[in-house]
């Protein structure tokens, strides 16, 4: 994050789709590679009335490591904070939700974060 993004980013002037894009990518860079993450899905809803925002991160696929549990037990190195940032914008921290990961099937699983 740069000097200048010292600012916390208005929810309220940024889309569900800029937030998911910026958040993939942030995802990607900062767990993703580290691990045996390949293909997800994002999707964000911000909350009515409230600056908080929402991001369900689907894992598809034989995700391999890490694990559901792995995320809910708090064992996956770099998962939280999730961290998005814009120089126009500003920035927003995601911490996650261990206790709201859960498994879809057998191959794919959600983990939940929220906006601070």
């Amino acid at each position: 994050m740069s000097e200048k993004n010292t600012k916390r980013m208005n929810v309220k002037n940024v889309s569900d789709d800029e937030v998911q894009e910026m958040f993939e990518e942030s995802f990607r860079n900062q767990l993703g590679k580290y691990n045996s993450i390949d293909e997800i899905e994002v999707k964000s809803q911000k909350t009515i009335g409230k600056d908080i925002i929402r991001v369900e991160v689907t894992v598809q696929g034989m995700a391999g490591s890490p694990t559901a549990e792995d995320f809910k037990s708090g064992k996956v190195k770099n998962a939280s904070p999730i961290k998005i940032s814009r120089e126009d914008k500003g920035y927003l921290s995601f911490e996650i939700l261990p206790k709201e990961t859960v498994y879809l099937n057998s191959t794919e699983y959600i983990i939940a974060y929220q906006s601070v």
